[in-house]
């Protein structure tokens, strides 16, 4: 949720920021059809609970998904230990966010916006058509990730960040 978060920072604050990064985030609101397979998953959760629902979605965050995949186990681990209630209220919290493209099309300092190549959840093709809205723009595509490079691809991601 950190872009989320950035893309309001900046929406309040936009003299305090000096450049933006966006990692495996987007300023657009869901689909009506992403909305849809929400409030799906918040009724798996209620009637499973947390645990079922996180093992079924976790691995397709990862290009890796070969079973031994550390990562994915890791995540789990943690993941395992948020409570179905928080889950529901993340998953509410996603479906009623506003679009935020206009913020992106307004910004007056750099971008820079990494993307896997492979995310189920950001496509890239989505990360292509927002990085064309401000006029100082920077964009990075991980070939070897889906939705979590910053672990996947760990170095190459700080190294991006870095040089920029």
């Amino acid at each position: 949720m950190g872009g989320y978060i950035s893309l309001a920072y900046l929406e309040l604050f936009p003299e305090k920021i000096k450049a933006l990064g966006l990692i495996h985030s987007t300023a657009f609101a869901d689909s009506e059809t992403k909305k849809q397979n929400r409030k799906k998953s918040i009724e798996f959760i209620k009637n499973n609970g947390s645990e079922p629902f996180l093992k079924t979605i976790i691995p397709d965050l990862y290009f890796d998904k070969i079973e031994e995949n550390t990562n994915i186990e890791t995540h789990l681990s943690v993941a395992n230990q948020i409570k179905a209630s928080t889950l529901i209220q993340y998953y509410n919290a996603m479906i009623n966010r506003k679009d935020k493209s206009v913020i992106l099309k307004n910004i007056h300092t750099p971008l820079l916006m990494i993307g896997g190549l492979h995310d189920l959840l950001i496509p890239i093709e989505q990360t292509m058509k927002e990085i064309c809205y401000p006029n100082c723009s920077m964009i990075s595509i991980l070939k070897n990730s889906a939705h979590m490079g910053m672990i996947e691809e760990y170095e190459k991601t700080n190294k991006i960040i870095l040089i920029k």
